[in-house]
Parts: C-alpha cells; sequence; structure tokens
C-alpha cells in the first residue's frame, strides 16, 4: 500500500478510525439549534455517516483511478476532505464533555423574550461542512478533466 501514488489509501484509514470512535462515542450528542427547533444526533450517527462517506470517495478512486486527470488534484481532495473532516470531529468533541460526563441540562426559555445564536459553536462546524463540500467539486474537476483527456486523446489521429 503506497500512499504516495495512491492518497486515496488513507481515506480507508481514516474511515476505519471513524468506525472505531463510534463504539466509543455512544452517550455523547450534536444539538443544532434552528430557530424554535432543537435537532439531536447521536455522535454514533455522525461517526457512521462519516465512515460511509470516507468509504464511498475511498470507493470512487480505486474504480475511476486510471480516469483521473491529475495526482495533484488528487492530493488536493484528499487533503482539504480529510482537513474539514477533523475539523467537524475536532469541533464536536471539543463541544461535548467526553472528559467530564454529567446530566444534561435543558432550560426553560418558554418566558424568554429573545433568544441569542450561538455562533462561535456552530461556526467552526458548518465551515467544515462547507469545506467537506467544497473538496468534492476536485474530485469532480479531476474526472471530468480525465475523461475530456481522454476523450481528445482517442480522436487524435494516430
Amino acid at each position: 500500500m503506497n500512499i504516495k501514488n495512491k492518497p486515496y489509501t488513507t481515506l480507508l484509514i481514516l474511515a476505519c478510525i471513524f468506525l472505531l470512535l463510534s463504539f466509543f462515542m455512544t452517550r455523547q450528542s450534536l444539538d443544532i439549534h434552528l430557530h424554535d427547533t432543537y435537532f439531536i444526533i447521536g455522535f454514533k450517527h455522525i461517526f457512521w455517516f462519516f465512515t460511509l462517506l470516507t468509504l464511498v470517495i475511498w470507493i470512487m478512486y480505486k474504480i475511476t483511478n486510471h480516469f483521473l486527470f491529475s495526482k495533484i488534484l488528487t492530493w488536493i481532495h484528499i487533503i482539504i476532505t480529510i482537513l474539514a473532516l477533523l475539523t467537524v470531529v475536532l469541533d464536536m468533541l471539543s463541544g461535548s464533555n467526553l472528559l467530564k460526563p454529567s446530566a444534561r441540562h435543558y432550560y426553560d426559555i418558554s418566558n424568554a423574550t429573545s433568544f441569542k445564536w450561538d455562533f462561535k459553536y456552530n461556526a467552526l462546524f458548518f465551515s467544515g461542512i462547507f469545506a467537506l463540500l467544497f473538496a468534492q467539486l476536485f474530485y469532480i474537476i479531476n474526472f471530468i478533466g480525465g475523461l475530456l483527456k481522454r476523450i481528445f486523446k482517442l480522436q487524435q489521429p494516430s
């Protein structure tokens, strides 16, 4: 397994790490507050999703590796994807009480006249999600560029 020639193998390693972490994150959850609705998602499910996502990207690279245009675009895609996933995971873990678990407290805000959005916690999380989505454009550009390169190579007279 040569990571220099096949950088997408790092995604397989990351998928294994996410799968292992999902077994230890059974009681933690991510609480997302949008307007008057709370979305509560267990860390276990988020890590399963990240495992599935990295495995799908790894399989796509495994299948389409000979079609791709550039190794540099592959490296850029892999690095941005890994950094975005790690940003989201580290933000999730820093906001949870993993080291000092305690009972969850809920506050009565029925009489509150205003509610201030907590941007500090959500900004880094959603920045990581946006970077993850943006990174996938590099794979699409790399794949389309490789296909066009093959088509033009086939059309040239020998």
